[in-house]
């Protein structure tokens, strides 16, 4: 699936277009990284500061730029996951859940690497949020925060219910 930002290609009344291609009409034109996921992969990843991680010390596979004054962090894969995809949520104050609202960025497996983030994280109620499949096919949906008490980073899945 291909997807475009409001007004990169059309009206916002239109809204956020989709396009989809099976895998086998794109033959070698698509990098493998961005092939379908294998089933499952082992699953886990941490957050950072940008400045917390060593220059060169692990691969970054891209640089999302989602806010000019945004934090820059680091959401740092261990080892295999699948079907990585960071999204914007919102909150539905009559369910108490979050749901997703603008896909940000996908990779279908990320292995020992990162994703480098340019944006606001604010603390107490998330924006951000990273799903990805990891042990037996299970999907893992953690926010991205700040903690209010220290101010550091947040991956909480623990608790927290999403509108599917």
């Amino acid at each position: 699936m291909v997807f475009s930002d409001l007004y990169e290609i059309s009206s916002y009344a239109a809204g956020m277009q989709f396009f989809r291609f099976p895998f086998a009409e794109l033959g070698d034109l698509l990098d493998p990284r961005w092939r379908g996921a294998p089933e499952s992969g082992v699953g886990s990843f941490s957050i950072r500061s940008t400045e917390d991680v060593e220059n060169g010390s692990i691969p970054v596979l891209d640089m999302l730029k989602l806010d000019e004054t945004g934090e820059q962090i680091c959401l740092l894969s261990g080892e295999r996951s699948c079907d990585v995809l960071l999204s914007r949520v919102a909150y539905a104050e009559y369910s108490g859940s979050f749901y997703l609202t603008d896909p940000l960025w996908y990779c279908a497996r990320m292995e020992s690497s990162a994703v480098q983030i340019q944006a606001e994280i604010p603390d107490g109620f998330p924006n951000l949020a990273l799903s990805y499949r990891g042990e037996n096919g299970e999907v893992h949906r953690c926010l991205i925060s700040q903690s209010g008490e220290d101010g550091r980073l947040l991956l909480m899945e623990e608790g927290v219910s999403f509108l599917d």
